[in-house]
């Protein structure tokens, strides 16, 4: 998004299962030639969400379901969807309605937490994921959110597993990036078009 399309349009950029905004502002933010859309079920965190990126005029929230999304095909440049995806009932229907969103050879990106595979650092992470971050990150009051994120964590497909999905759903050149040793995974595909699509 550093260049100009030849249309002069902005890049439209799904921001799928935004919450409170944080990737949203920041694409809006730093990129002036982006129009992101957010969504997310949560009209709860939406309100934040719309508090947070307040002022800016490149950014629209829509209340919507995310294996069900109300958009044409092909409305968007890339979508992306950060932390959701192991909260959701279908990875493959949601995946599958951000390829079909999106227009040909736009990105698809997908950041996530998973498991450590490391055997040398696996027993060591998940005791502090599970009995020290949370009540370093919420106290009592919130320990049972932060239980789980462990838990959807524990239970959410690993890397490859993940990399697999895109290449079902239809994604090329697939681009893995990992942070914190595997804790977590950005996965990026670029979307191909098939003629029954």
């Amino acid at each position: 998004m550093s260049a100009p399309k030849e249309d002069g349009k902005p890049y439209k950029v799904l921001d799928l299962c935004c919450g409170t905004g944080d990737i949203t502002y920041n694409i809006a933010k730093n990129y002036e030639d982006a129009y992101v859309v957010g969504v997310d079920f949560s009209n709860n965190m939406l309100d934040v969400a719309k508090s947070r990126c307040a002022g800016l005029k490149n950014v629209e929230f829509i209340n919507a379901d995310a294996l069900k999304l109300p958009f044409k095909a092909n409305e968007f440049d890339s979508a992306v969807i950060s932390f959701g995806l192991r909260n959701l009932s279908d990875y493959k229907a949601c995946l599958l309605e951000m390829k079909r969103v999106t227009k040909e050879e736009g990105i698809v990106c997908c950041l996530d937490s998973h498991s450590i595979d490391n055997r040398a650092i696996s027993p060591a992470y998940k005791a502090y994921f599970k009995n020290i971050m949370p009540l370093l990150g919420g106290g009592k009051e919130h320990k049972e959110e932060y239980m789980w994120l462990f838990e959807s964590t524990q239970n959410f497909l690993s890397i490859p597993e993940l990399v697999e999905l895109f290449n079902e759903c239809g994604f090329v050149y697939i681009g893995i990036k990992t942070f914190m040793c595997g804790a977590a995974a950005l996965i990026t595909g670029e979307n191909i078009k098939y003629e029954s699509e």
